[in-house]
């Protein structure tokens, strides 16, 4: 709280100041970026793995993100109004399936460097940083707002990967009907957890079951179709209406 009210009052104080060193800000966030880059690819380089180009279009995804979660006060993947990285990457123009998800999330971290070694130290996150199915990244903040500060997000893509979206397949003849129980549900190009994800359908989202259920690693898969495309999801998370 003592720290919000500093702010504040420097705010009021130094208005001017703060909208003269717009520009100094703007150049700042870029050193950021440039510099979270710089460390990325140093260690990838260590690790033989070819180095990331910086997205136009995952840049704004990731921005957009930073600027949600430390605005609206949620700290996750999925927003709290069911948004994806997945439906953020193609909101900012990136193509589908590029390899899907690909994020990486933080908050309280104020520099490049302490946001990079912070997800260092975690396997996953440091899986990300270092996957060759990635070529490209892009980097949001850090960015302060309502709720967090420090929030950086990163967002991997791979545009040589995209496909088609879904629903440009025709989907086989429906044998009844359902609904997804538990959201996001991934929407896979065939039933096993490998296989390629189309995109991720909430809760709620009706579906026809076109055939199943078939196993594949260990999971059993319905064939479905819906308005988010045809493909196979995990018969555990569908409910059937009929």
């Amino acid at each position: 709280m003592t720290r919000m009210i500093l702010k504040a009052a420097l705010a009021v104080t130094f208005v001017l100041a703060f909208l003269l060193l717009g520009d100094a800000q703007d150049a700042s966030a870029t050193a950021g970026q440039d510099r979270l880059l710089q460390l990325i690819n140093e260690k990838r380089a260590a690790y033989g793995v070819a180095p990331l180009r910086m997205s136009p279009l995952l840049n704004a995804s990731a921005q957009a993100k930073s600027e949600d979660m430390a605005s609206n006060g949620y700290f996750a993947h999925i927003s709290p109004s069911g948004v994806t990285p997945e439906m953020l990457k193609q909101r900012y123009g990136y193509p589908p399936n590029a390899p899907g998800w690909g994020e990486n999330i933080l908050w309280s971290e104020a520099t490049a460097d302490d946001a990079f070694w912070s997800w260092w130290s975690s396997a996953p996150h440091r899986e990300n940083m270092l996957s060759a199915t990635y070529t490209e990244v892009g980097i949001g903040g850090p960015v302060s707002g309502n709720y967090y500060w420090g929030v950086w997000t990163l967002h991997f893509g791979n545009a040589n990967t995209a496909a088609p979206a879904p629903n440009l397949l025709p989907p086989p003849s429906p044998v009844n009907g359902a609904y997804v129980a538990d959201g996001p549900l991934r929407l896979r190009s065939a039933p096993s957890t490998s296989a390629t994800i189309y995109t991720s359908m909430p809760t709620g989202t009706a579906v026809d079951i076109v055939s199943g259920p078939v196993y594949g690693s260990g999971v059993a898969w319905y064939e479905v179709s819906s308005a988010y495309g045809w493909g196979y999801a995990a018969a555990d998370y569908i409910v059937s209406i009929l």
